[in-house]
């Protein structure tokens, strides 16, 4: 499938992973869909992370009723487990020593601090402070009625590495536990922001 960049319709993903940003980085304005239903096993409540041992996918647990025909923007958390605690714990023990975790800790962590009942808020909260501290100036919109199919939203959470879209090409960057395991492309952004930082921006629009 090849991605038009001029007028690209997403879904919202949990901490989207780099080929999600970096489309959004090279476009103008990309379009957010919020009519679609909510699909299991997908990146809507779930990112993978680097750590020692390699991939650690996080997932946000969510109330009885998640299936294909809830609307997303009414799919709610479940929050009678510890999961903003856990998906925490991962995040400081996988990059506490990456070298601009401390420039983005304090402010990432407020949102494991407060409750969010719906995974759409929790979703686009975090978007918008990714899109912010990397400095995408992007505009971003959200759908008037329904605009994307299968195709466009499938998940691949079983071979998170290979690419959505055509034109997406993963570029080696300085990442933690070299001395454990090989590079490991396209996880959540965050890998690449704790990384490299500021110069993250340029990073996603290279790999397009």
């Amino acid at each position: 499938m090849s991605l038009d960049l001029s007028s690209s319709v997403l879904p919202l993903y949990y901490l989207p992973n780099i080929e999600y940003l970096s489309a959004i980085a090279c476009a103008t304005t990309i379009c957010i869909e919020q009519f679609e239903n909510y699909q299991k096993r997908s990146f809507r409540n779930r990112c993978f992370i680097n750590t020692a041992q390699g991939t650690l996918q996080l997932s946000i647990p969510l109330q009885s009723g998640k299936n294909e025909q809830q609307a997303i923007r009414e799919v709610k958390i479940d929050n009678q487990q510890a999961w903003q605690r856990q998906h925490w714990r991962s995040l400081v023990t996988a990059y506490n020593a990456a070298p601009f975790w401390e420039y983005y800790a304090d402010s990432l962590i407020l949102f494991y601090q407060k409750k969010y009942d719906f995974l759409w808020d929790w979703n686009i909260e975090l978007l918008t402070w990714l899109l912010d501290k990397i400095k995408i100036k992007t505009e971003i919109c959200f759908t008037n009625a329904y605009k994307i199919e299968s195709a466009a939203t499938s998940s691949h959470l079983q071979n998170y590495q290979k690419a959505q879209y055509e034109n997406f090409t993963p570029k080696v960057y300085p990442q933690l536990f070299g001395d454990f395991h090989n590079f490991l492309p396209n996880l959540t952004s965050l890998d690449a922001l704790f990384c490299m930082g500021n110069l993250t921006g340029a990073y996603l629009k290279s790999c397009r």
